[in-house]
């Protein structure tokens, strides 16, 4: 419950208490906010990069060298949310802290994650088998990464239509972020698009290719007495 001096407007200081309040309750997104300790660096020696093997990480880096040849250097990994827009990352320097600021996005501008791909071995066992739902996507708006077992599944879809007001803009995007099962050989994986908008992802696995079945002798436990 907010008291009456709140809405007191000749106290310029509710200005930013009120604005704070009004976000809140219209539920606009808050941005994101990070601070590195940088002392012993001044601010044109620290570089702010994103990480190429991680697209939800910041890698912030900085080194000094006196004139005497010697230097000193350091390297931080800031993990960045997914709901934050890593490309509009803004960087404040003060006394020996490096602030990163960056917006949120909106829900609706959220890509939708997707359910783990549930995997299935074949009859004779040389083989596994999954299957992603991506009915409404075209083959060349989606994008499969691998990296060892992990990989990255991102569809993305910008479409316009128009109406009586004019046109408008729509986006779709899913994404989808996976463990291969162990026994399976990497690099056999392979992908292919249906009509019907699934998309089959196969991989060979480790295990001995048979003919024909073979009896397991069982023998009995020797016990120690």
């Amino acid at each position: 419950m907010l008291d009456d001096s709140f809405w007191d407007l000749d106290n310029l200081s509710t200005i930013p208490q009120l604005y704070s309040w009004m976000q809140e309750g219209f539920g606009a997104p808050k941005s994101w906010n990070a601070v590195v300790d940088v002392r012993g660096f001044r601010e044109h020696e620290v570089n702010v990069a994103s990480d190429s093997t991680d697209k939800a990480r910041l890698i912030v880096s900085a080194r000094h060298e006196d004139p005497n040849g010697d230097f000193q250097e350091i390297r931080r990994s800031v993990v960045v949310p997914k709901d934050v827009e890593i490309d509009k990352v803004t960087r404040h320097f003060e006394r020996g802290q490096l602030q990163l600021s960056a917006p949120r996005k909106r829900k609706h501008e959220l890509p939708k994650q997707l359910t783990t791909p549930q995997w299935k071995l074949s009859d004779d066992g040389q083989q596994i088998c999954a299957k992603v739902s991506l009915e409404g996507f075209k083959p060349e708006e989606i994008h499969l990464q691998q990296q060892g077992r992990w990989i990255t599944l991102e569809a993305n879809r910008q479409s316009t239509s128009d109406s009586e007001d004019g046109s408008s803009n729509s986006s779709k995007r899913v994404i989808m972020r996976s463990l291969l099962p162990e026994g399976i050989k990497p690099s056999t994986l392979q992908a292919e698009f249906s009509a019907a908008g699934d998309l089959l992802l196969k991989a060979h696995t480790d295990a001995e290719k048979t003919s024909v079945p073979r009896n397991v002798q069982i023998k009995p436990m020797e016990v120690d007495n």
